[in-house]
Order: structure tokens, then sequence, then C-alpha cells
């Protein structure tokens, strides 16, 4: 997909109002109550698990709040242990094992804490999200929107250690040193050489072959965040360039975000 999404962006400055919303503009905690084998056969891989992480898997519960006046369509699910109850969390954000925002039928924004991994502890979370999004928005499928976070740090490696073994699209590149130039600043955040900052030029230049970029990182496992929805069926339909333009985002993934259907 080519160009900035407008509802991509949406989604992400939802995100950020969310997060910064005060208690009193937040719907009381709802406990969202799955089947008991839920919690622990979440995505169609099998692995072990770690004890610390079954335990949570098994006595943890899914907690959902929304955004006042959204009526259920913005919504975060958050993990918290036994006896722990959204109040808490606004006074104390340490307490979640695992967080997910979603809005409509979009899922966005997985989160993990303490050190777990997300595909571990936000399984739950995704499953609860989708079955919901199923509800409120009817016929309408269920989507993610995945951060592409580590992407600009792999291909800056990839030039710094000046070699592309690797990435068939980084081989590619090295026949085109326009786009070549503008993926190494993209990446890196160096201007390229003629240039005094990392613009719009920069950025349109280096869009195919970013976007191409993206894509590989993700068939290759690097996307932490797109494995998860993956394990869930969902399917990334296109690297969306420039849809978060949060300057975390950007550093970490030049602007990129996936967007992923569950079949």
């Amino acid at each position: 997909m080519r160009g900035v999404s407008s509802g991509s962006r949406s989604i992400f400055r939802r995100q950020q109002l969310f997060a910064r919303s005060s208690p009193s503009s937040l719907s009381s905690s709802i406990i969202v109550r799955l089947s008991s084998s839920s919690s622990t056969n979440n995505g169609n891989n099998e692995k072990h698990i770690r004890p610390d992480v079954a335990f949570i898997l098994e006595h943890y519960k899914i907690h959902r709040r929304e955004k006042d006046g959204s009526k259920g369509s913005s919504r975060e699910y958050l993990l918290l242990p036994p006896d722990v109850y959204v109040p808490q969390v606004l006074q104390d954000p340490t307490l979640p094992a695992a967080a997910l925002f979603a809005h409509r039928n979009i899922l966005f924004g997985a989160r993990s804490f303490h050190g777990y991994d997300m595909e571990d502890v936000c399984r739950p979370l995704v499953k609860a999200a989708i079955e919901e999004a199923e509800t409120i928005e009817h016929g309408q499928q269920p989507q993610a929107v995945a951060n592409l976070k580590g992407l600009s740090d792999w291909v800056a490696e990839f030039f710094e250690n000046d070699n592309i073994i690797g990435s068939q699209t980084l081989a590619r590149l090295q026949q085109q040193q326009k786009g070549d130039e503008a993926v190494r600043a993209i990446a890196t955040g160096i201007p390229r050489p003629g240039h005094s900052v990392v613009g719009q030029g920069t950025f349109r230049d280096g869009q195919k072959a970013w976007e191409d970029l993206a894509k590989e990182y993700t068939r290759l496992g690097l996307s932490e965040e797109t494995n998860l929805y993956e394990k869930f069926g969902g399917n990334v339909v296109a690297i969306e360039h420039m849809a978060d333009q949060s300057p975390e985002n950007m550093k970490s993934a030049g602007g990129a975000i996936a967007r992923l259907f569950f079949s």
C-alpha cells in the first residue's frame, strides 16, 4: 500500500489519547470471561510454556476498559493478577502482565511487561479482542496494525557491516544508488550526501525499497507484534509507509507499520 493511511494515523492518535486519559474519562473495569481452556491454548502453535508464564495464563484475568462516549468502540484489554482491578492500575502502571488496544475491528498496541515475551502473555488478550470485534463490528473482518520495532536497526546493521548477505532486498538495492542512499538515511537518521536533513524527499525516494525491506522483516519473523497476530491467523496484507510518525516509530521503523487481516 502506497502513501500514508489516514486511518492508521488516527489509530495511533487514539492510542496516545487513551494512554493519557484521566480516570474520570474511562469506564469502570469489566472482566472479560473466557472459556477455561482459552487461557492456555490460544493460537495454533504449541510450545513449551515457562512455569511463571503458565501461572499467569491460568490465574490472571482479562480486564477491559473503554473510553467514555465510545460505546465500546475504543477499548483497552489488560491482563491483571487476581484481585487487582483497573483503578489500581491507574495508580500503579506496573501491575499488568500485558495490554492491548482495539478500536472497532482493529487491534493494535500490544505490549508485554516485566520481561515476558509478547507472544506468550498477550495471547489471551488477542483472542478476547478478536471475539469482541466480531460481535461489535458484525460483518467486518477483524484486522490488526503491528509496529515494526527494530526494522531501522536491522537495516542499518547491514550498512554498518558493509554486508548485505541475508537480505535479498538490499542486494537488489546495490544496483540503485539513489534508493540505496535513501534507505541508508532512513535507517540511520544520517542525511544523504548533499542533504542537511532526512526529509520528505528521502522518504519518497526510499519508499518502495523501505516497504520491501519491511515485508522481508516480517517474513523473517523479526517483528514481535506481527508474529503475535500471525498466531491467530493474521496475514500481512500491506506495509503502510509513514503511517505512524511518532518520534519513537520514526526512529525504530522509519514510520512504517504492517497491516494484517485475520482469516
